[in-house]
């Protein structure tokens, strides 16, 4: 996308050529160490996103065709998860986890990277490392719908990049 950058470090065997016209080819696979995924959103909001060991860039010709297939996590988000599963605390019947849901909890984005370097495929997800147990039923239950929803994670996902909170469902 606009803006986007990949900075990597890793392994990968490429063949370049450059035939006498000026045709370039690069061939092979690239095997990602360690690096970063810069996710540029509206031209204004800049997301540094730690690409995961193991991504891979495969050419098969021209350079800008590579095909990617990676992971990068943005960390660092502490929020509250009650405007998320605000509907599963409405019955009132669990105290301890109405109470768990103010507190601001560590949540990771996760963003897969597939297809075409010029035009990659962007997928979202929302994880929750240490969700306090009160809630871990209920966040998985709610992941489990946004998952088939893909607006709604997605909108949940700039809520959290743009105004480090999620969206509350009438919003």
């Amino acid at each position: 996308f606009s803006g986007d950058i990949i900075k990597g470090r890793g392994d990968g065997n490429l063949t370049m050529t450059i035939e006498r016209g000026g045709d370039f080819q690069m061939t092979g696979k690239y095997v990602i160490d360690q690096g970063q995924y810069l996710y540029t959103l509206l031209d204004f909001i800049n997301k540094p996103f730690i690409i995961e060991r193991g991504g891979i860039i495969t050419w098969t010709g021209d350079p800008l065709a590579a095909d990617l297939n990676m992971q990068a996590r943005y960390t660092g988000l502490r929020v509250p998860p009650r405007n998320l599963i605000a509907e599963y605390l409405e019955s009132g019947l669990n105290n301890s986890a109405a109470d768990a849901a103010d507190i601001s909890t560590q949540v990771d984005l996760v963003l897969a990277l597939q297809g075409i370097l010029s035009q990659p495929e962007i997928d979202f997800d929302i994880q929750f490392p240490d969700i306090d147990p009160a809630l871990k039923n209920i966040t998985d239950s709610k992941l489990r719908i946004l998952k088939e929803d893909v607006s709604e994670l997605n909108r949940q996902v700039y809520g959290l990049l743009f105004f480090n909170s999620f969206l509350d469902a009438n919003s």
